[in-house]
């Protein structure tokens, strides 16, 4: 009667071993970490293959505000997407080519966003209205985009 037990146990031996592979697989691939693992990455003037600039012009409630500078900078740490001062100017700086959106902007800012969660009146890309959602407007080399932000 032993034997039986022990010869049955053994018929799953193979599905242990297939699962095993499986996990050690799934395990091995790059997985992006949670958020984007590209803006998570500090980039360096010199490692850059990619620099470019966009203009992003935000209005509250019908009054245009100023970017402030240093949203991607910390003391040791300068994300692919930050702004150096006052003024309008998205600097996309990364060691590859990388389609970034203002969404990813609006991730790399966090909560010092003032912009976050109020509604949107109107959006212009390059002088055209714009109907989608800004969050997957292309940060693209030159691009100019205002966004009303607020009710009216």
């Amino acid at each position: 009667m032993k034997y039986y037990r022990l010869h049955w146990y053994w018929l799953y031996f193979p599905y242990l071993i297939l699962f095993g592979v499986i996990v050690s697989m799934a395990c091995s691939e790059d997985t992006e970490l949670p958020g984007n693992s590209v803006l998570l990455q500090c980039v360096q003037h010199e490692q850059v293959s990619m620099h470019t600039h966009a203009n992003f012009f935000p209005v509250l409630q019908g009054a245009p505000q100023l970017l402030p500078a240093g949203i991607g900078i910390t003391e040791d740490c300068m994300r692919p997407l930050h702004t150096h001062g006052n003024d309008f100017v998205i600097h996309i700086e990364s060691p590859q080519d990388h389609n970034f959106t203002i969404g990813d902007f609006f991730e790399v800012w966090g909560d010092g966003n003032p912009y976050k969660g109020l509604p949107v009146f109107s959006i212009s890309v390059n002088g055209t209205r714009y109907s989608g959602p800004y969050h997957n407007l292309v940060l693209s080399d030159g691009l100019r985009v205002i966004i009303d932000f607020g009710d009216r």
